[in-house]
């Protein structure tokens, strides 16, 4: 999703956050913004729940030649927010946060489809609460534990699967910098709903019940729908012929952990097997057959994974990166 966001100000010392779905709309904001003169919007949509402006393709934005009723702010110094107020506020958004460092990850090698990333993470608390900030490539090892830290340009995100709000590391404008500590007593941290339902553990793949090929959409990525030359997605219905580049997998592998020894079923999905049998240094091929993969599976010992709880679904291979 493309997206750009911005501050309006609105009145002598009153600003309101906007965020524009429409590349198109981008132009005359920014042009604005150089000219420093000021705008109309008409036929926006108001976001009472996180009080910001949504600009979208049918939104009108025109520069006026008269004066407005207010004097233009030669700066708009970003506020330092709360994490309470942060996790009210609309996702995509960036924002200014003073909060101490708790429970600090190693660093972890994720791996993506344009190679792989480095990756920490921690709570962060303040006085209003706790929250889990990711932090990405050249921020990995930028704060320690139980100090405290003004982080400027967090990325708001939300957990598709829990709700969870967090923050993230911008790739634009990030910065960091070591500050007094709060003199007032920090809440107790609590964990998220993600936390509770995620365990970490280090597996064998003892057995596959069940390996699956089926095929998504170029446009949508969900599974088509049919069968023979021309399927469908099954969210955004588009026929189109069947690809190679489109086969994915899916898999019901039985595992052990190999602490406890306990054994136990996991669904994984394609992005997940192709980072398994990266593992092994194999590779996840269209071309292959159910028994070459199901080979490549059973041959995978002691690999770190985080995996939910409650539905059983494979979420992450985890690699440890010694520094």
């Amino acid at each position: 999703m493309n997206y750009t966001t911005c501050e309006l100000q609105t009145a002598d010392k009153s600003t309101t956050k906007a965020i524009c779905f429409s590349p198109e709309k981008t132009k005359p904001l920014r042009r604005a913004m150089e000219n420093k003169s000021p705008v109309k919007l008409t036929k926006y949509e108001y976001n009472e729940r996180y009080r910001n402006i949504v600009i979208k393709n049918t939104t009108s934005v025109t520069e006026v030649s008269h004066p407005v009723d207010f004097a233009r702010a030669e700066s708009l110094s970003t506020a330092v927010s709360t994490i309470s107020n942060i996790k009210t506020t609309s996702p995509h958004e960036l924002v200014s946060l003073k909060a101490t460092v708790k429970h600090l990850s190693g660093t972890k090698i994720v791996n993506m489809d344009k190679g792989s990333l480095k990756k920490c993470s921690c709570i962060l608390q303040d006085t209003t609460g706790t929250i889990e900030a990711v932090f990405w490539e050249e921020w990995v090892g930028i704060v320690e534990n139980e100090k405290t830290y003004m982080f400027t340009n967090f990325r708001v995100k939300k957990n598709n699967y829990t709700n969870d709000v967090y923050v993230n590391t911008a790739k634009d404008g990030f910065e960091v910098k070591e500050c007094d500590p709060f003199q007032q007593l920090l809440p107790d941290v609590q964990p998220s709903i993600a936390d509770i339902a995620t365990k970490q553990a280090t597996v064998s793949i003892i057995g596959v019940k069940k390996l699956t090929k089926y095929n998504t959409c170029s446009a949508c990525g969900k599974k088509m729908e049919g069968s023979g030359k021309t399927v469908k997605g099954e969210s955004c219905k588009l026929k189109q012929r069947i690809s190679p580049e489109g086969t994915s997998w899916y898999a019901r592998l039985y595992l052990q952990n190999r602490d406890t020894k306990e054994k136990f079923y996991l669904t994984a999905f394609n992005q997940e097997l192709i980072k398994l049998l990266e593992e092994n240094d194999e590779e996840l091929m269209p071309e292959q057959d159910e028994e070459t993969i199901t080979d490549f599976l059973l041959d995978i010992d002691n690999v770190e994974i985080r995996y939910n709880i409650a539905d059983g679904k494979l979420l992450e291979v985890v690699s440890n990166l010694d520094i």
